[in-house]
């Protein structure tokens, strides 16, 4: 599936001045604004975490996926490599989805058939699916299926403006930079901010690309991870070291029988170089292993697109 590039994509963010959050999500109302009066971006989408029963299969099952305004996939220049994807009037009703491949392949066994399939979620009313996403993309998180949301629609409320709790990502235009982009967010938030002070007073806009956020969300993961390998590390350098120290004690008589039959320092040495350096090699090449397996690992973890 042809892909645009990730370097333009950011997530805007929202950031209380005054409540004292360093960041929130982003309101329907502000985004439709946001979008409206922008000149920064190519597009604005926003989506959120959810579960759902898949319950239209023969053993119904929950499964991670994402309430999406429509535009999403197409901002993040994504395409299904199976069927059309969502239409261009998919605004405010949610009757089409999306599903990765691995739900596909999971679920309703690879189907070729997929395409234009009804099923249906919580018990509530059938969806027909319209693509079968690329198997890498994994945004966000681990969802399985992208849902659009009838609250990203265009008719919203003042509870709309006041719910911070969905994420939003965006696409620069071509040549703006960051810089720009936030220059004109920050205008942005201050009009809003005197037009609907209830809900915007004393909130600001950051953008931030998207590999950024990306990274910071899964820190805390790789600093745990980070502290394990280290103490396993460690464990295994103290035990060598006591090995060794055990073999050389073991060894001491050995050696002094050796100087008494003529052998120099150099011969009795290049016996204990040799098992070092065989050791050596041995953990170095386990640990390169080790650590592909762990970089292989790390990367399929991580969302693909981001």
């Amino acid at each position: 599936a042809p892909r645009r590039s990730r370097s333009s994509l950011s997530a805007p963010l929202g950031t209380g001045k005054t409540n004292g959050n360093a960041r929130s999500g982003v309101s329907p109302g502000n985004r439709l604004d946001w979008r409206r009066r922008s000149k920064s971006f190519q597009g604005m989408a926003l989506f959120r975490d959810t579960e759902r029963l898949l319950s239209s299969i023969s053993e119904p099952e929950f499964v991670r996926g994402a309430l999406v305004s429509p535009d999403l996939l197409a901002i993040l220049g994504v395409r299904p490599v199976r069927g059309p994807g969502f239409s261009a009037d998919q605004t405010e009703t949610a009757n089409e989805v999306s599903i990765s491949d691995s739900l596909w392949r999971r679920i309703f066994s690879a189907d070729p058939r997929i395409v234009g399939r009804s099923v249906t979620f919580d018990h509530g009313k059938s969806v027909t699916v319209v693509g079968v996403m690329p198997p890498e993309f994994r945004f966000p998180d681990s969802a399985e299926f992208w849902l659009p949301s009838e609250v990203f629609g265009a008719r919203i409320g003042p509870r709309q403006r006041g719910e911070r709790y969905r994420q939003a990502v965006a696409r620069l235009r071509s040549g703006t930079s960051l810089r720009a982009a936030q220059a004109e967010m920050t205008v942005l938030a201050a009009q809003l901010a005197r037009e609907y002070p209830a809900v915007n007073a004393g909130w600001d806009v950051s953008i931030v690309p998207l590999n950024e956020v990306t990274v910071e969300s899964s820190r805390q993961g790789l600093l745990v991870a980070a502290c394990a390998i280290g103490c396993c590390l460690l464990l295994v350098w103290v035990n060598l070291s006591v090995l060794l120290f055990v073999k050389g004690t073991l060894r001491l008589r050995d050696w002094a029988t050796r100087s008494v039959l003529g052998a120099t320092r150099w011969q009795q040495g290049r016996q204990v170089l040799a098992e070092s350096l065989l050791l050596a090699s041995v953990a170095g090449a386990a640990s390169v292993l080790a650590a592909h397996w762990f970089l292989a690992g790390l990367i399929a973890a991580m969302p693909a697109n981001t």
